[in-house]
């Protein structure tokens, strides 16, 4: 194998190996986009701007694909519920509109 073939190996398993160990990366002011809610506690849906927490009946939840407006899947949103989202940006707003 000639040196191109060689370094074309090693960059193909260096993006395979790079792929496998994504991590979610998350600042504590801006959070982040996470690749799955489900099964995340109310904290750790707070972190996730794709994500946010239903309340059916004020006692418990889960955490669901959403954004400000409410959750993605229709059948999330039937019935009355409360809806948790964490956006600084539209909490930011809402709180200067108070003043």
């Amino acid at each position: 194998m000639n040196n191109i073939s060689v370094l074309l190996v090693v960059l193909v398993v260096v993006l395979i190996i790079a792929n496998i160990c994504y991590t979610e990366s998350f600042d504590q002011m801006s959070g982040g986009r996470c690749l799955s809610c489900e099964g995340r506690s109310f904290g750790g849906c707070m972190n996730c701007f794709n994500c946010g927490f239903i309340s059916k009946d004020g006692k418990s939840g889960k955490c669901v694909k959403g954004s400000v407006f409410g959750a993605d899947n229709s059948n999330d949103k039937k019935g009355k519920y409360r809806w948790f989202h964490n956006d600084p940006f539209v909490r930011y707003n809402r709180m200067k509109n108070l003043k």
